[in-house]
């Protein structure tokens, strides 16, 4: 059930956040893209990092009087690095206290909407879990908290045998479960530590505490997969009851030595030190190398008028892991839900579905002329063109985005040559 807390004192609080001298906004009410891949008027998303390229681009300088030199670069790359199937798990961190129960209704309905397109691609593995916010008091069901919830996958081994009408009977399978499961109830425990829970759900620990060993990590997220993480609660989860000692504060910084709205310093890792320290172990990458994505459903417009309304430490992290991560308002309509997570299944797919050239290409007939060529070179030699807007479509300055009907041509052994021009 909710808490009243008083405060004693009028606060008026500004909310600046700035990264790479850019500012960003909040639209109340609706899904926004945040972070330092968050672009300005005008201009497009940043590139995302790339596969490994194959051989060195060879090029051909062409002198264009006026504008500059035109160079035509060909590079390769590994078929399967985009083309095979790619993986996805998404976590669902839900608020299961009291008054939940309509905002779990708007998010089963708006997922569904979402899934029943997304989760039709053939050339994806997507996989989700559920877990609670309070997760961090226990493992099994003890006054209100919930075991974690796992749908089946929705392209598991074996499937490529299957048929259309199997396809389709399954993926409705695997979406009802979805709307099923991520109906956690109101019974859930008051204090709410969405961090908290998703570091004992990360490290498989039966219940919070400073001492859990990161070592041992649950076996849902897979390696190399696009990840996800989502919170949903219509309540703050980051103040403190009192100046001691430190698990008096309700929940974890988004990041270490973040400040508290009280100006003080927790000491503690946060929530991105967490979920770096695992994702770097789980894909042996560094932190900067990591491609998890954070998704907040978060009270917004409470937010703005009410201190400490807002869970901070779920809007800050969101900020500032960045890379397509989003957020949107938890009183919005279950539409406005399907639209943040169309927004973030487009990012999970420019993150296993796209390559990242050496140079941007030269396109000034785009879009009613594409000179940039894509081809399949089986290991017979035999060459098989791409289509544009069929099979590929090309994500300025320097991204080329497959789609499903690319991959349907794939074979394995296969290698991608695109052939582009580029200014000098």
């Amino acid at each position: 059930m909710k808490r009243a807390h008083n405060f004693g004192l009028l606060a008026v609080i500004v909310f600046t956040f700035s990264a790479c001298q850019q500012s960003y906004q909040v639209k109340l009410r609706d899904a926004a893209l945040v972070g330092d891949d968050a672009p300005k008027s005008g201009e497009t998303p940043a590139p995302l990092p790339s596969p490994a390229i194959l051989p060195t681009p060879t090029a051909s300088p062409i002198p264009v009087p006026n504008s500059g030199t035109v160079t035509h670069a060909k590079e390769s790359f590994a078929a399967a690095t985009v083309l095979s199937k790619k993986k996805i798990d998404m976590l669902f961190v839900v608020d299961n206290s009291g008054s939940m129960g309509d905002d779990q209704d708007r998010l089963a309905e708006g997922f569904a909407t979402f899934a029943s397109t997304f989760f039709q691609r053939t050339d994806l593995n997507i996989c989700s879990a559920i877990t609670t916010s309070d997760r961090y008091l226990a493992r099994s069901s003890s006054s209100g908290v919930l075991n974690d919830r796992f749908t089946a996958c929705t392209n598991p081994d074996g499937s490529e045998s299957w048929g259309g009408e199997q396809r389709a009977s399954h993926t409705q399978t695997v979406i009802q479960e979805f709307v099923t499961k991520v109906r956690v109830g109101e019974s859930g425990n008051g204090a709410e530590r969405p961090g908290k829970s998703l570091v004992t759900f990360l490290h498989d620990a039966d219940q919070w505490s400073t001492s859990i060993s990161t070592a041992k990590r649950n076996a849902f997220f897979r390696a190399d997969a696009a990840a996800n993480i989502s919170f949903i609660t219509d309540e703050s989860n980051w103040f403190r009851y009192s100046d001691s000692p430190i698990d008096d504060y309700n929940d974890l910084p988004h990041a270490q030595n973040a400040l508290t709205p009280l100006n003080t310093t927790d000491p503690r890792k946060g929530i991105r030190d967490y979920l770096d320290q695992f994702f770097s172990a789980l894909n042996g990458k560094a932190a900067s190398q990591q491609n998890y994505t954070i998704t907040s459903l978060l009270h917004l417009s409470l937010g703005s008028n009410t201190f400490p309304g807002l869970a901070l430490n779920l809007f800050n992290l969101t900020n500032e892991v960045g890379r397509g991560s989003a957020m949107g308002d938890i009183l919005g309509s279950a539409s406005a839900f399907t639209s943040l997570y169309n927004q973030i299944g487009a990012g999970l797919l420019k993150q296993v579905k796209s390559i990242q050239l050496q140079h941007p290409f030269h396109e000034p007939g785009l879009p009613d002329t594409v000179t940039l060529t894509v081809t399949l070179v089986r290991a017979s030699g035999e060459r098989v063109a791409l289509d544009y807007g069929t099979d590929f479509t090309l994500e300025a300055p320097q991204s080329v985005l497959f789609t499903q009907a690319a991959s349907q041509k794939f074979e394995a052994g296969d290698q991608l040559e695109i052939s582009y021009s580029f200014l000098q």
